[in-house]
Parts: structure tokens; C-alpha cells; sequence
């Protein structure tokens, strides 16, 4: 790889690893922030890791080859999964311990074959992952990725997967023996730049959105919730409007694409009383996510 790249991929991670840190003011409020602190978290060691071992400060590491480095890239792809399977957690109150009975467990069942290699005195070059752990390991990933399909974030969470799936593949036993070693020496400067490349796709599609886009207040809302919550907690909310629309007898429902209106020859009073309902419904379905002040600042 020529040098010009391995600056370029680096300078992708730098830009993508700033706006992380930026999307705080956006995350504020939320109880998202955790599955930030790990994206954070997760980043910066993929970034360091990158730094050390595929840019020019390289040459002050010893035995730095790709293999020698294996188990450290795959504890990266591990804690690449943590974001997606913090969200999973984000409701009230489970979201008190859900990074301590979930997120690191996690790390550590998909970690045991890291440990099992050291306290055998396997030396890193011969560290590789075997078909059953693989498969629990994408297992993972589908879930955490497949959370965020239909909303905005639906191809910078693809191309975030993609980057995890270019540090694991390569690391199984079945595939590194017959992969030549020139690509195995490309998949992971890749799978940086793609990691990068997802955060700031992710960022610009949250910002490109705006009301006149929505419609309605209201939508902007419900698909700011989606893009941030992803599709698993859309649904559980969603379930419980409509739970309450028709015991209600309200002719509007929440659907993942928005308010959907039954009737269309409502009178204004009718429409209104029926916003107000909706309105304190699907903010204490809310609440169990966000703060107030985070729900009147998605409906501005």
C-alpha cells in the first residue's frame, strides 16, 4: 500500500472519529449516549490500533505484521459491535445495567478465543478464529445492523457492518489459509476507511432531513426517534399507539413510514383533538428514551 493511502485512510478515520465526538450535542438528552460512549470507545482503538500498525509510526513497533496483530483486530471488530448492541438496551430502566449484564458479556464470550490462545502460550501469528465462533459473531452483527434497515441509517449501518465483516472473514481458519497474504494486507487498512466512511454517511443522512420533507411535525419526530432508536423500538412503540388508537377509536395510526390518517373528511376539531391525544400518548412512549427537551426540539 502506498503511503498517499494509508494517509488518506487515516485522515477518513480522523474526520469520522471528530464527528462522533461532535454528534454529542445531538445526542444529548437521550439515552443513546451510551451506545456513543462505546462507538467512541470502539473508534479511537480501531484508529490507534491502525496508527501503529499500518502507518509510518509502525516502524517503531516490533513484529508488527499483519498476523502478529491478528487477535488485536479482532478485539477491534468485537468492540466495533457495541454500539448497535448498546441501542438494543436503550429503554428505561433496563438502560441502567444493560452495559453491564449484555454489552460485556457479549465482549467476553466473542473474546474467550483471544484468552484460550494466550493462557495456551499460542504466540499471535497462529491466532485464528474457528466456524462456530464466527457464526455467533455475525449472528451479532446482523442483529445490531439489521436494527437500523428502513431508516436513514440504513447504508451507513451496511457499510459499518461491512468493515467489521472485512477484520473477521479473513481471521477464520477456513478462510486465511487460502487467502493470499497481499489481500489479506489490504482488508484491514479497508476496514478503517470504511469505518470512517460510515460515520460521516451516517452523519449527513441524519442532517439531511427536514420538515418539509416529513410533512408533519409529528413524522419529523417519529423518524428522528427511528433513525437514532432503529427499527426494534419503532415497532414496540408504534405497537403501543396503535394499542391505544384503537381502544380509542382514533382515526390516525403510527406506522413506521408515519401518521397514517384512517379518514380523510375529519373536521379540524376532530383532527385536533385527535393530535392531542396522540401527542401526550407518544410522548410517554418517548420518555422511556429521551427528555422532554429532546422531543421539543425534534418537533420545532
Amino acid at each position: 500500500m502506498t503511503e498517499f493511502l494509508r494517509i488518506l485512510i487515516f485522515c477518513i478515520w480522523v474526520v469520522g472519529f471528530a464527528l462522533l465526538i461532535y454528534a454529542g450535542q445531538f445526542l444529548r438528552q437521550t439515552n443513546a449516549l451510551a451506545a456513543r460512549r462505546w462507538a467512541i470507545a470502539s473508534s479511537l482503538f480501531l484508529g490507534i490500533l491502525y496508527l501503529f500498525t499500518e502507518s509510518p509510526l509502525s516502524s517503531f513497533v516490533p513484529s508488527n505484521s499483519l498476523m502478529r496483530n491478528a487477535s488485536q483486530w479482532y478485539i477491534a471488530a468485537i468492540l466495533l459491535l457495541t454500539p448497535f448492541v448498546s441501542i438494543l438496551g436503550a429503554r428505561r430502566p433496563t438502560n441502567k445495567f444493560w452495559s453491564y449484564f449484555i454489552v460485556l458479556p457479549m465482549i467476553f464470550v466473542l473474546g474467550f478465543p483471544i484468552l484460550v490462545n494466550w493462557m495456551g502460550g499460542g504466540m499471535d501469528d497462529q491466532f485464528s478464529i474457528q466456524p462456530p465462533v464466527l457464526i455467533g459473531f455475525l449472528f451479532v452483527l446482523m442483529m445490531g445492523v439489521g436494527n437500523y434497515f428502513g431508516t436513514q441509517l440504513t447504508l451507513p449501518a451496511i457499510l459499518a457492518g461491512c468493515s467489521v465483516i472485512l477484520i473477521v472473514v479473513p481471521l477464520t481458519t477456513t478462510v486465511s489459509p487460502v487467502v493470499p497474504v497481499l489481500v489479506l494486507a489490504m482488508t484491514f487498512p479497508a476496514a478503517v476507511a470504511m469505518h470512517g466512511l460510515s460515520i460521516i454517511w451516517a452523519y449527513w443522512s441524519l442532517r439531511k432531513r427536514s420538515n418539509t420533507e416529513t410533512g408533519s411535525p409529528y413524522n419529523q419526530l417519529w423518524f428522528n426517534f427511528q433513525n437514532l432508536f432503529g427499527i426494534v423500538w419503532a415497532k414496540r412503540v408504534a405497537e403501543q399507539i396503535n394499542q391505544a388508537a384503537e381502544s380509542k377509536q382514533w382515526q390516525v395510526r403510527l406506522e413506521l413510514h408515519g401518521l397514517v390518517w384512517q379518514q380523510t373528511e375529519l373536521t379540524t376539531e376532530q383532527k385536533t383533538e385527535t393530535i392531542k391525544e396522540l401527542d401526550k400518548h407518544l410522548r410517554w412512549a418517548l420518555l422511556r428514551f429521551v427528555e422532554e427537551e429532546w422531543i421539543e426540539r425534534s418537533l420545532k
